[in-house]
């Protein structure tokens, strides 16, 4: 079938994002140039400039994870992925200081955003 598909130019494809929708903000690039001066300025004050970024939740349990360790023996998970078996969920956040080219992460099991932003913070800090 797969051989098929192939011949008739069919193949395994994913979306791209290249439709436009909607209008671009009038303001935009006025916002990019007061954040790129903003960036100046901490930089030349010596002032920490960060970058805050969260990750998908993952389940904390015996769930098999797609990376891979060195170890003597493999570890036992659980044989389906069901939230129900959980534990409770995990929400990584980063922080990343490009002057120093270093980053810091903090894993909770809150949902609340800002919360989570400003403890990841403020664990850095």
């Amino acid at each position: 079938m797969g051989r098929l598909l192939r011949e008739q130019k069919f193949g395994l494809r994913s979306h791209r994002k290249v439709l436009h929708t909607g209008k671009s903000h009038a303001e935009r690039d006025r916002q990019f140039r007061h954040i790129a001066t903003q960036r100046q300025e901490f930089r030349r004050r010596g002032d920490p400039r960060i970058s805050v970024d969260t990750k998908k939740k993952g389940l904390i349990g015996q769930f098999k994870n797609p990376g891979q360790i060195w170890c003597r023996e493999t570890e036992k998970v659980n044989d389906l992925d069901f939230p129900i078996d959980a534990q409770g969920r995990a929400a990584p956040y980063g922080v990343y200081d490009p002057e120093r080219t270093e980053g810091h992460v903090c894993v909770t099991t809150s949902s609340d955003t800002a919360d989570l932003a400003v403890d990841t913070v403020q664990d850095w800090w």
